[in-house]
């Protein structure tokens, strides 16, 4: 394969530039019905719940933040190898920042036990829960008693993305993970969350906040590299200058997600099928697991998911008219018989198109399957690059 560097150095001949009102479309594409991008990871999930009411993601300003927005024919004297490159980076840049939480690819996603992986004990849910339950009746719950454990952790360390687009071939891989410590309400609480993206393109960010209701809120993106050591350990080679946000409103504005949330989607009784709302959950030791089906013809429960996705790639790459059909979401869950979750695995497929520059690109097929893991157990260590730590030893990592 070759780097991404060489493919930016292909310049098409004088004949064969862009016009800067070409387009590709259904006719003319850049992706040939077989090229598709098939985004097997992160999060993450991104640990994120609906927006609340009047927190709408603010569209970033032309330039904001030192990014720059291609201006109309910008593509016309790139290759078609270079404006697939983009496309490449462009969706592993959206799913690594859309879902930090929830983006380790496993096969039919499966739950690996890397955390949490016995019932944990000391903890007390507010919600209980039984064999009689439906399986959103179950989920409700269940996030209900995440959100009041005094701890919590998840993580995936194994994932990535497998895809093709036109003749470039992209293997990126995504590690994540993420600590609060502290009731989800409780002002003072605290978070600190991870994301690496490695192989066709390297990024990283860490960020947290040593209290929630005072702020402030520090990050730090990658800059440097990320090089794997000879157990397969993802190590970060260099961290950029941290940025300091002075609470979650300004983080929200400039990010454009909610580190706070479990995910993006608005999963209730009006945007899941019928079989959600009133079929059955098995139970398998001390575990019961079920499958909740979003009905993604209903708009709202995918909304906030696509404000992010719009946000991040017209701020990251200059895209416009972002548009993105929903083909199925569902979500694989386990829950401990004492109410907390246990694992919660994702499909998701969905079809996007978008403009860059004056190009349009239609037709980009992205199937999304993850497993995202949870420990309520302060004394668990976490796994962290080529080592473990305590979890308070991550709010050091910025000293």
């Amino acid at each position: 394969m070759k780097k991404r560097d060489e493919i930016e150095e292909e310049i098409l001949d004088e004949d064969e530039i862009l016009e800067d009102e070409e387009v590709l479309d259904d006719d003319d594409e850049i992706l040939d019905d077989e090229d598709v991008i098939d985004d097997e990871e992160d999060d993450e999930f991104e640990d994120e719940r609906p927006a609340k009411k009047g927190k709408a993601v603010k569209k970033p300003a032309a330039g904001k933040g030192g990014k720059k927005k291609l201006s109309k024919g910008a593509v016309a004297g790139i290759s078609i190898g270079s404006v697939v490159a983009f496309l490449a980076i462009a969706v592993v840049l959206v799913v690594f920042v859309i879902l930090p939480m929830f983006s380790a690819k496993l096969e039919n996603a499966e739950y690996q036990g890397i955390i949490g992986n016995t019932m944990p004990t000391g903890v007390t849910a507010t919600k209980e829960v039984n064999k009689n339950m439906t399986p959103l009746d179950m989920l409700n719950a269940a996030l209900e008693n995440y959100d009041n454990a005094e701890y919590a952790a998840n993580i995936c360390l194994k994932g990535g993305v497998a895809t093709k687009i036109s003749a470039i071939s992209v293997n990126q891989g995504v590690q994540s993970m993420k600590i609060r410590v502290g009731k989800a309400s409780d002002s003072n609480v605290k978070y600190f969350a991870r994301s690496i993206s490695y192989g066709f393109t390297n990024m990283a960010e860490e960020y947290y906040t040593e209290d929630l209701g005072a702020g402030p809120i520090k990050y730090r993106g990658l800059d440097g590299k990320v090089k794997e050591d000879e157990n397969g350990n993802q190590i970060v080679k260099g961290w950029g200058k941290t940025e300091t946000y002075a609470d979650l409103d300004e983080y929200i504005e400039k990010k454009a997600t909610d580190f706070t949330k479990i995910w993006s989607y608005d999963v209730t009784s009006k945007t899941v099928t019928s079989e959600s709302k009133s079929g059955k959950v098995t139970k398998s030791g001390d575990c019961y697991t079920f499958t909740i089906t979003v009905d993604v013809t209903n708009e709202s429960a995918i909304e906030g998911y696509k404000k992010v996705m719009e946000y991040q790639l017209a701020g990251n790459m200059g895209a416009k008219g972002v548009s993105i059909d929903f083909k199925e979401l569902s979500f694989d869950i386990g829950v401990w018989e004492n109410g907390f979750i246990r694992y919660i695995g994702i499909k998701e497929s969905y079809v996007m198109n978008l403009n860059l520059g004056s190009l349009k690109v239609n037709g980009i097929a992205i199937n999304n399957s993850y497993m995202n893991e949870y420990s309520y157990d302060k004394t668990e260590k976490i796994p962290y690059e080529a080592t473990t730590l305590k979890y308070t030893e991550f709010f050091k990592l910025f000293a």
